[in-house]
C-alpha cells in the first residue's frame, strides 16, 4: 500500500512541475489578455488539485488518517471544490476561445458559475453534518448518491464544453477553425474518462496522468496558433499563406486562384475613429470573409497578409466563380458593417491571378494579384 500511495505522490508532483511550468510560461509572456487569465487559473487550480490529491492518498494509505480524523473530510471538500470551478473556468475560457456572446457579462457568468457554487455549498454542508463521501469499511461508494452527485456537478460543464466544441467543429461556418474546435473539445472529454476510470483504481494515478496529457495537447495546439494565426482577427496569417500556395501549386487536377484585397481609405478611418475602431473594422471585414467563403461550393484558404490587407486562396471551376465571390464578399462587408452601426462605410478592392505551376510560381502569382489589386484602386480613384 505505501508503496503505491509512493508512485500516486510521485506521479501527482511530476504533473504539478509540467502545469507550473506552462504557468510560468503564461504569466511571463506578453500577450496577456482575457482567455490566458481564464486558462492560468485553469492551470493554478489543478496544481492545487494535484496536491490536495496526493494529500488524500497519504490519508487513504494510512499514515495520517488516525492523527487528524477531520482531516479526509476537510480533503474530500476541498477536492470537490477545485475540481468544480477547474472545470467551471474551463467551460468560460472555451466560450472565450470559441468567442462565444453568451458569457461577455459578470450577470452570465454568475448564472453559469451556479452548479461550481451548489457543489462547494453540498460539500461543505456534507463536511459539517459528518457526512462520510467514501465508505472506509467496504472501500465501495457511499450508496446514498452524495459522492456521485458531487462527481456529477463539474461534469455538467464537461459535457455541456464538448458537446459545443465538437458540434460547433463541424459547421460549415467553423471549418476555418475547425482545429481549434477540435482540441478545445477534446481537453474536457480526456478528463471525463480519467476521472471515471480514476473511481474504479483509486490507486492509479490516471486522472493526473489524463489531465497533464490533455492540457500539454491543448497548450502545444495554442502555441501552433500563435505561430499560424493573425491575433486580432484570427485568420491565418501571411506564413501560412505561402505554405498554402506552395503545397497547392504542383496540383494540376484543381484551379487555385489567388485574391488579393485591401480597405478603401482605411487610413481615414484610423485617423477619424482611432486604431481601435480600425481594429473593430478589421475584425467585421474576417467575420465577412468567412461568412462569404462558406456560401462557396469549394474550401478556401483565408488569410491576413498585412495591415488592411487579406487574401483568399479560392479553389474554383471557372474565372467567373471568382468574380462572383468578389460581389458576395462586398455585399457582405456592407452588410455586415450596417449591422453593427458603423459610422463610416467599408469597402474592399479586389485584385486576383491564377496560380501557376512554375517554379516561382507563388512570388508571381503574388505579385499579379497585388497588381491587379492596385489597378482597381487606381481605376476606382
Amino acid at each position: 500500500m505505501y508503496k503505491a500511495s509512493f508512485y500516486y505522490i510521485e506521479a501527482n508532483l511530476v504533473c504539478l512541475l509540467i502545469f507550473a511550468f506552462i504557468l510560468v510560461k503564461n504569466v511571463t509572456g506578453v500577450d496577456r489578455q482575457e482567455k490566458q487569465r481564464c486558462f492560468d487559473r485553469v492551470l493554478i487550480l489543478h496544481i492545487l488539485y494535484f496536491i490536495f490529491d496526493s494529500l488524500w492518498i497519504l490519508l487513504y494509505s494510512g499514515p495520517l488518517k488516525a492523527e487528524i480524523p477531520a482531516l479526509p473530510g476537510l480533503i474530500d471538500v476541498i477536492l470537490f471544490s477545485i475540481a468544480a470551478f477547474g472545470a467551471y473556468n474551463w467551460y468560460i475560457y472555451l466560450a472565450i476561445q470559441l468567442e462565444a456572446g453568451s458569457v461577455k457579462t459578470a450577470r452570465s457568468r454568475f448564472l453559469r458559475a451556479i452548479p461550481a457554487i451548489a457543489t462547494v455549498l453540498l460539500s461543505v454542508t456534507g463536511f459539517a453534518l459528518k457526512f462520510n463521501y467514501w465508505d472506509d469499511s467496504s472501500e465501495n461508494m457511499g450508496t446514498n448518491g452524495m459522492y456521485a452527485l458531487m462527481i456529477a456537478m463539474p461534469f455538467l460543464y464537461v459535457l455541456t464544453a464538448t458537446a459545443k466544441a465538437f458540434c460547433g467543429a463541424f459547421k460549415k461556418e467553423n471549418v476555418p477553425r475547425r482545429n481549434l474546435y477540435i482540441s478545445a473539445g477534446i481537453y474536457p472529454l480526456a478528463i471525463m474518462i480519467s476521472a471515471i476510470l480514476q473511481v474504479f483504481n483509486l490507486e492509479v494515478p490516471i486522472l493526473c496522468y489524463g489531465c497533464t496529457l490533455a492540457m500539454i495537447y491543448v497548450y502545444v495546439n495554442s502555441l501552433d496558433n500563435l505561430i499560424s494565426q493573425d491575433p486580432l482577427t484570427q485568420l491565418n496569417n501571411r506564413s501560412e499563406l505561402r505554405r498554402f500556395l506552395t503545397n497547392m501549386q504542383h496540383r494540376t487536377d484543381t484551379a487555385i486562384y489567388l485574391m488579393m484585397m485591401d480597405v478603401d481609405k482605411f487610413k481615414g478611418i484610423n485617423d477619424k475613429f482611432g486604431h481601435l475602431e480600425g481594429d473593430s473594422a478589421l475584425r467585421c471585414i474576417a467575420d465577412s470573409l468567412r461568412w462569404a467563403c462558406t456560401k462557396c461550393s469549394n474550401r478556401h484558404f483565408i488569410a491576413r497578409y498585412g495591415g488592411d490587407e487579406f487574401t483568399i486562396a479560392a479553389i474554383a471551376d471557372d474565372e467567373q466563380e471568382v468574380k462572383d465571390l468578389c460581389s458576395l464578399i462586398n455585399s457582405t462587408v456592407e452588410e455586415k458593417n450596417r449591422e453593427r452601426g458603423a459610422a463610416y462605410e467599408l469597402k474592399l478592392s479586389i485584385g486576383y491571378a491564377r496560380l501557376g505551376t512554375e517554379e516561382d510560381a507563388v512570388r508571381n502569382c503574388l505579385a499579379a494579384a497585388d497588381a491587379a489589386l492596385y489597378a482597381q484602386k487606381k481605376t476606382r480613384r
